[in-house]
């Protein structure tokens, strides 16, 4: 064989050689971009599940954090809600029971208006102590009677006009958190209007006649406790029946 004939076939051997190896090379190139799209689609899809549940985790957080607001929202409203409804109630038996029994125009009944039967009834359905009926019997003059049943209901007015006073003391001090600032300063002007008024009846009653006539508290729990008591009304009815009483 010639040397011409001899490298012709060499080099025909290593064409085949070549195309082989880039036969190999080429399919072991398409293995591994097949192998890298699989792995990267792989790595993507677990770092978009890391990114959905953390995702899904901070959403039920900020729901959960919704959630308790609006629990505590509704809790105030409904707290506030009860306050007021029932702190304007004790308010107003305050207010209009000291209006109604400490002024100059109270309801004084007279003995010298009544036969006896009639004086015998009245006595046996006032509000009284019983020892204070026997003692009214006793007497037998009509005036006495009369002054003696006006000085017992008086006391006992203040004594009941005292207790609505302390009772709406107590309420508002147990109820203020539930309360505007605005609507507990309102309350607590009032009642102490009420106070002093009480505390001039009271003084009228141990006095001797001379002192009866002062009035100026009761005046100034009319004149200017009732304004107060309209703006306080006003917000109340506000606070309760309006659409955006809840406040976070």
């Amino acid at each position: 064989m010639s040397d011409t004939s001899l490298m012709a076939e060499v080099l025909a051997k290593l064409g085949g050689y070549a195309a082989l190896v880039i036969l190999g090379l080429g399919a072991a190139w398409q293995a591994f971009k097949h192998l890298s799209s699989k792995w990267l689609d792989s790595r993507f899809d677990e770092k978009l599940k890391n990114l959905e549940q953390q995702h899904e985790m901070s959403l039920r957080h900020l729901q959960s954090s919704i959630d308790r607001e609006l629990d505590r929202a509704r809790k105030l409203n409904a707290q506030e809600f009860d306050s007021l409804t029932e702190g304007w109630a004790v308010l107003h038996e305050a207010y209009w029971r000291v209006r109604q029994h400490t002024g100059r125009g109270r309801t004084v009944y007279e003995f010298q208006r009544m036969n006896e039967g009639q004086a015998e009834h009245f006595i046996e359905n006032s509000d009284i102590d019983p020892w204070q009926k026997s003692d009214l019997r006793a007497l037998d003059d009509a005036d006495k009677r009369t002054a003696y049943f006006r000085t017992a209901t008086d006391w006992l007015t203040l004594g009941k006009c005292n207790a609505a006073r302390q009772k709406l003391v107590v309420f508002v001090d147990r109820n203020a958190i539930f309360m505007l600032p605005e609507i507990h300063a309102l309350f607590d002007q009032i009642e102490q209007m009420i106070r002093a008024a009480l505390t001039e009846f009271k003084i009228r009653l141990e006095l001797p006649s001379d002192a009866r006539r002062d009035f100026s508290s009761f005046e100034i729990l009319v004149e200017k406790g009732e304004p107060l008591y309209r703006e306080l009304e006003a917000l109340i009815r506000d606070r309760l029946w309006s659409a955006g009483a809840v406040r976070p």
